[in-house]
């Protein structure tokens, strides 16, 4: 009755493909737009005892984008070739610090423009950016 290849499975796959395809043809009520472009948040607790909300995205979020990428992926990266730095490129990151630097170093040599780069950490609210603000 159910598993790989029976009625049901198809069923499924069948009304997953049409909601994913809604989706990406930008036939979806607008209503419906919260539920993929936002998250829940669960609290975790810090070891400080604070608390570091984390967002995980609906599987829907997860599987539209996951589609999207797969039928415009090797055009978008075509497309943005010089551009893009952050996905799938071997020291993209690296790239971008030293040509930074090198456009500060020629264009603001009396020093009127710093650069700040923050870590990662960032990404789970462990920077005291207090601190930053007191140097």
């Amino acid at each position: 009755m159910c598993g790989e290849g029976s009625p049901v499975a198809r069923d499924l796959l069948d009304v997953i493909t049409l909601v994913v395809n809604l989706w990406l043809g930008g036939r979806c009520p607008i209503s419906l737009a919260e539920f993929v472009a936002s998250a829940p948040l669960t609290p975790l607790l810090k070891p400080d005892g604070g608390i570091q909300p984390i967002a995980v995205g609906t599987i829907w979020r997860r599987l539209i984008s996951k589609v999207a990428m797969k039928g415009v992926g090797k055009d978008a990266a075509q497309y943005l070739n010089d551009f893009q730095f952050g996905v799938g490129v071997s020291g993209g990151a690296e790239a971008i610090l030293h040509s930074a630097n090198r456009v500060l170093g020629k264009r603001y040599e009396d020093g009127s423009l710093v650069m700040l780069t923050v870590d990662f950490s960032n990404a789970f609210n462990m920077v005291d950016r207090s601190a930053l603000l007191q140097e």
